[in-house]
Formats: structure tokens, sequence, C-alpha cells
């Protein structure tokens, strides 16, 4: 959900969206088509194991798109079915250890209470059915992979497809980020308020830092440094848009 409506915005308002950032890049599912000999080794993995999952664990994705409505009765009248339904998916989408109970049945909590689970799978039929052609990607992209999410996409079909400033390959987590009790090395973001400039190493003022320090966001708004430049292996750099370039800041 949060990839597609962040991808319509760069798609339909470029000249309002600076740049995004994405967990998830979807499913690559041109390369499903393809020819194997067209294909690059990391691509004939891909589809090898893309038509293996979808063969094993896409049974949810047709009856979401098809028949929503049928399976939202039976979903809201069991929370132990309901609970399967939803708990499957955070064990196999997700690494497992990082997973707080807590979270997890605040998360069934909330879908329960609120009769939503109908209202939740019905996004598939939309997308299936109504959903307009989403268009490429122009504004600048940064990715974080994540290596227990779902059918991770190669980074050279993600380069081919996103204008990629910043790609980091996380060490942990999967498909549900948020939920992920991973906070050594946590991921950061920063907005920055400032002129133009076409130095690519510059000290900007009144910079709002934002981070994940053992699950409290931290506040900096004295000066930083920023790098141009992609990742390069320093621990936690933390990704900045700022005049239309993705830069990445050490404090």
């Amino acid at each position: 959900m949060g990839r597609g409506v962040t991808c319509y915005l760069a798609t339909r308002h470029p000249e309002e969206v600076r740049g995004i950032h994405l967990t998830d890049v979807g499913f690559a599912s041109d390369l499903m088509s393809k020819p194997d000999a067209e294909l690059t080794p990391a691509e004939l993995a891909y589809k090898r194991k893309a038509a293996e999952w979808l063969r094993m664990e896409g049974a949810y994705i047709n009856i979401h798109s098809t028949k929503p409505q049928t399976l939202a009765f039976a979903l809201s009248d069991s929370p132990a079915g309901m609970a399967a339904w939803i708990t499957e998916k955070y064990h196999a989408w997700s690494e497992w250890s990082l997973l707080s109970m807590d979270d997890l049945c605040d998360c069934l909590t909330l879908y329960w209470m609120t009769n939503t689970a109908c209202t939740s799978i019905r996004a598939y039929h939309g997308n299936t059915f109504t959903l307009p052609p989403l268009g490429k990607v122009s504004v600048p992209t940064a990715i974080a992979a994540f290596p227990y999410d779902v059918l991770p996409a190669p980074r050279e079909w993600i380069e081919r497809n996103y204008p990629v400033m910043m790609y980091t390959e996380m060490p942990h987590g999967g498909h549900f980020t948020a939920c992920d009790n991973y906070t050594n090395g946590g991921y950061a973001f920063a907005i920055i308020n400032g002129n133009d400039s076409n130095n690519p190493t510059l000290t900007i003022n009144n910079a709002d830092v934002y981070g994940k320090n053992n699950g409290n966001i931290a506040n900096n708004s004295g000066s930083v440094t920023v790098k141009d430049g992609t990742f390069d292996a320093q621990e936690n750099p933390i990704p900045v848009i700022y005049n239309n370039k993705l830069y990445e800041v050490q404090e």
C-alpha cells in the first residue's frame, strides 16, 4: 500500500515530489515473461524463486483479488480464523524473532475490534480490476532492501526501473518493517531546509534529523554536514533529499 501511494504521487506529481524512499519495490512481473536466455543470473534466479513462491504461497492473492467479500465473512466470524490468516503472513514474511508478540496482538486486535478484515483485503480487488497504470518513477529514489522481505527484486532490475540514488542493504528485517524490533543500526531520514547550492559537500543549518534510537525519535536541529554520493558502508548514514538530490548526512 505504502509503496503504491508513494509511487503514484511521484509519477502523477513529480514537480511536487522531491524524492521517495521505498522499503519494497513490488513484484518484478516483467521478468516472469522474458525468455531465460535474456535474463541475467540474478534475474533468472528471481524468476525461478518467484514461480515457486507463487505456486506455494500465492493463493491468498487470488482469493483476495477475486472473492474478497466471501473471505471477509469467514475472517469476521472467527477471531481464531482471522488470527491464523494474518499471523501466517507475519511468520512467513518477516524475521520472526524480531517481532514482538505484543505488537502482533495489537495488530490483530485492531482488525478484530474494528471489523476491517473486509476493507483491508478489498484493496487487492481494486488493484487487480480498477487501478490505473502506474507509469515510470522519475524522481530521486532511495531503497532500503530487507533480507526477509517477500521476493526482493534484483538490484539491477530496481536500478533500471527507478532512478536510484541510494541503495542500502539492511542487515535485518522483512516485509513488516515498522514492526521489526531491531534498533541497533536502525534507519533514519532527514528533512533539510536550505538554499540552492552546487557545492557537493556543504553544511546546512536548521536541519531536522529524525533517527530511530532504541525506539525513540530523536530531533537534532543543529548543523549537519551533507556529503554528496551514494551509500558507502558508513554505519547508519542518513538519507537526505536536498535540492532534488539525495545525499547522506554525517553529524
